[in-house]
């Protein structure tokens, strides 16, 4: 979740991001079955050093593959993001 400034992951707020900023994330999950449910996040953004959070918990002990990809607001007025150079590779 990305609310008020801050990178939210599993309830825990994990770093502050600049407003008005190009901000680029990088996952990198380990899925199928057997995996460790575990996924590595990569932070940076523009201007700054990467900031790298590894053993992240996947929400469910069951995932094992992604179905659905999609970007949603909650916002209750009018709110804009932007989202570029989108890349889902399987390694």
């Amino acid at each position: 979740i990305i609310g008020k400034n801050r990178l939210i992951v599993g309830g825990k707020t994990l770093c502050e991001l600049p407003e008005e900023k190009w901000v680029h994330l990088e996952i990198a999950a380990d899925l199928g079955k057997g995996n460790s449910g575990k996924w590595k996040l990569t932070v940076t953004p523009a201007g700054q050093p990467p900031q790298e959070f590894k053993h992240l918990q996947n929400g469910s002990p069951t995932f094992e593959q992604i179905t659905w990809l999609g970007f949603t607001s909650n916002a209750t007025s009018e709110s804009v993001f932007y989202v570029d150079n989108l890349s889902i590779e399987n390694d």
